[in-house]
This record gives structure tokens, sequence and C-alpha cells, in this order.
């Protein structure tokens, strides 16, 4: 049958309000659901495992180094269309259960040029309908918010050597402070938790090269680097969960490297070589007002306080490489064929 797909082109991306953040954007699309309390990212796409997604960019595959699912560290500036497909997935699209996600990047225009963004906003333009007193009359807790926001984007893009190559480079930083959902309690032991405020800091780099040397050789060559310092599910902190009890992200540092590199032997016969790395360094710590401290579960109020759980140090990488050589036959035994041979290596 035909496939079901979501198209969210480039002027979607640009003109609706998203947080510029691409799992939120892909969560627009029609039976996704995104899993917002896990990390990494993962989204339900049609019923399926999280972890049953693939994840590809401008044809190459997004490796988790963990496992495939997680939305890809790929910076919101860099999409210019993103193709949701849910359902009837055709046969050149990977084995997969649930979804199949395509993002497509931005690439070099004529000439060089320059962007600038610069995305701003805090708590005196935002705010709730409920007024404080409400809420304490209805025993709830104020809704997470953002006290600031600063996001600045800056992005070269061009072509060089006439048009034999297109490049396209990003870097951005963006910094924010939330207030969370806890208010201030005492605990069975006496202890007094303040309510506390979230920060989130993340700074990234993108570097992007196509090109068509000859009619023989095409090439796409990709560098991308992300930087993050946060809260543990800051947007979702829990309304009984004091400060000491949470964890933090130490410097969480991803480095992804992607190439493709095309040869066509004459016009029946090519070779396709793509490979793809990453490295993921991530420190989930405990807060040091906690760490050292029993940790204590109120079961009649639901609160939790003393130490969180235990740290979570991860230092991984991984590797995906594919060679594949492609041959047409036209009217061979009454028919047009396709030989594929090829190696795959993870």
């Amino acid at each position: 049958g035909s496939k079901a797909a979501t198209i969210i082109d480039h002027a979607t991306l640009t003109h609706i309000p998203f947080q510029r953040d691409l799992r939120e954007a892909i969560s627009t699309a029609a039976g996704v659901i995104p899993d917002l309390l896990g990390y990494p990212q993962t989204a339900v796409i049609t019923g399926g495992s999280e972890r049953d997604a693939i994840y590809i960019t401008d044809s190459l595959l997004l490796p988790d180094p963990l496992a495939s699912g997680s939305v890809p560290r790929v910076n919101y500036d860099l999409a210019h269309e993103i193709e949701v497909e849910t359902t009837g997935h055709p046969a050149e699209v990977p084995s997969t259960e649930a979804g199949y996600i395509n993002i497509v990047t931005r690439s070099g225009g004529p000439g060089v040029r320059g962007e600038l963004l610069l995305h701003h906003t805090n708590a005196n333009l935002i705010g709730g309908l409920d007024t404080p007193q409400d809420l304490a009359d209805q025993n709830m807790s104020l809704p997470a918010s953002r006290s600031y926001l600063w996001d600045t984007s800056l992005s070269l893009y061009g072509t060089l050597y006439g048009d034999l190559l297109r490049f396209y480079t990003n870097v951005r930083y963006a910094t924010e402070k939330r207030n969370t959902t806890f208010s201030p309690w005492t605990d069975p032991l006496g202890v007094e938790h303040s309510d506390y405020e979230s920060k989130y800091s993340a700074k990234s780099a993108f570097f992007r090269m196509t090109g068509n040397y000859s009619q023989q050789f095409k090439f796409i060559g990709t560098a991308s680097y992300a930087h993050r310092r946060s809260p543990l599910y800051s947007d979702y902190s829990s309304s009984r969960l004091p400060e000491e009890t949470t964890a933090l992200f130490a410097p969480t540092k991803d480095l992804l490297l992607t190439g493709w590199l095309n040869y066509a032997m004459n016009q029946k016969t090519f070779v396709d070589i793509k490979a793809s790395y990453v490295i993921s360094d991530s420190e989930l710590r405990l807060n040091e007002a906690g760490a050292d401290k029993a940790s204590y579960i109120d079961e009649a109020t639901g609160y939790s306080w003393g130490s969180g759980a235990a740290n979570n140090l991860q230092d991984v990488n991984r590797f995906m490489g594919s060679a594949t050589l492609v041959h047409f036959n036209d009217r061979v035994l009454g028919g047009n064929q396709i030989f594929k041979l090829g190696v795959d290596y993870d």
C-alpha cells in the first residue's frame, strides 16, 4: 500500500512558534507521541517501541551510540524539511516497525551569505491565566515557566569554486532559566526545603560540505558538535521533589561525523560509500546537597527527599559504514533489473 507521511516544510519550521527543538516539530505529525520524561529524547510512533524509529539526515543514518530511536541532536536551524513517515514504508526504507524520519538539512546558495537569529523571552512577556491564589485554593503548584531565554544562532552558507562546492556552517548558543513546580515544604525530619529554579545552557556547531567534483564524483561531509549542561528533566520537575534530590547533567558532549561518496563508473554502474561516527560523553550526577544523605520517600504525600538514585556516567561511541555496488540492466530477460552488491559494518 501507499505510505503515510507528514511533510514539515521550511516555511512551517520558520513561522510556526516551536521551541526551536526538532523533537517538538516531529511531535506535531499524526501518529507521533513524544516521550517527554526520558533521556535520550525519544518518541513513540504508530504504537511502536520508542527504540524502533529510524532517523536519517541527508540519506545518512544517524547512529545513536547505545540504540536507535533517540531524537538526534541536530540543531533546529539546520533543518530545511522533515519527512515523518509513519506507515506503508517502501522497500528502500531500512527495516523498522515504527517511524522513518528523514531530516533534510539546509545547503548553501549562490555566493556567500550570512544569517543571524536572536530569540528572547522573559517572565514579563509570558504568564498563566491562574493567579497564585487561584492555584493555592486548588492545592496546585505554580506551573513551570521561563524566567528568561536567550537563543543566538549564526549561519554562513554559499558556494566555492563556481558551483563545485556548497557549504553551510552554523554556531548556536542558548541559555535559559525556569522556575520549577516545587513549593516550599518542611520534611518529616524538620528540614525546610525552599523553591528553586533550573538553569540550562547549550552550545553547538555544525559544518556541511557538498561537492560535484565531476560528473563521476559526488560527496557530502558533515561534522556536528553539541555541548549542554542542565538539571535533569528541568522542564518537568516534580512538585514533590526538592532541589537536593534532583540530578544534574554535568557537561554533556556529542560529536557526530558523517560522509557519503558516490562514484559513477558509467551510466549504468555506480559505487555508493556511506559512513557515520558518533561519540557521546554524558555525566548524570547527583546534586551535591543531597548526595551524601539517605534517600527518603513519603508514600502518603508522594514527596521524596535526601539523595537521588545514583550517578550515571557514559562514554560511548558507534561507527556505521556501508559500501554498495549498483548496476542497471535494461531489457534483459524480458524486463529491467537492478543488481546490488554491498557490505555493511556496525
